[in-house]
């Protein structure tokens, strides 16, 4: 795992900027019997993934921009795919054609006990994939909220 992360000013405005990224050489699961199941490359398993995320501040201001990165893995998850036989099965076709983005906005007003925010999830409209309802992204796709806080 590697971190960084780095906050600064510039004319005003705080600036927060943070990278955190996962590297995996070896992902074995040991069955009951004691065999080895190499589990690297399968879905929800990638070699590397990586969050990022940059925050702007001026005030009662804040925006922000999120993105999720998911390495190369198999498209099948609920059928069993070993990656040992993955291609011999279902050929090459079998993992995500490269690496996915995600990208998500947001911007809040914070003032007085008065909290108002919005953004949008999935700024690029990605779908699942093929084989998945959910994963990486939620099957309902791109989609904006808004809202608001009060404290008294």
């Amino acid at each position: 795992d590697y971190t960084a992360a780095y906050d600064f000013a510039f004319g005003g405005t705080d600036i927060s900027a943070s990278l955190s990224w996962t590297q995996v050489d070896k992902l074995d699961l040991i069955e009951q019997g004691g065999e080895v199941d190499n589990e690297l490359g399968e879905m929800r398993r990638p070699e590397d993934s990586a969050i990022a995320t940059v925050s702007l501040t001026r005030g009662e201001y804040n925006v922000g921009w999120t993105t999720q990165y998911l390495g190369k893995q198999t498209l099948h998850y609920e059928d069993g795919v070993e990656i040992e036989t993955a291609v011999a099965n279902y050929g090459p076709n079998v993992f995500t054609d490269s690496s996915t983005l995600i990208h998500s906005l947001r911007a809040s007003y914070v003032t007085d006990g008065l909290s108002v925010f919005g953004g949008v999830n999935n700024l690029t409209d990605e779908n699942p994939y093929k084989t998945e309802r959910a994963y990486p992204v939620s099957p309902i796709g791109r989609y904006f909220y808004v809202g608001a806080t009060f404290a008294l």
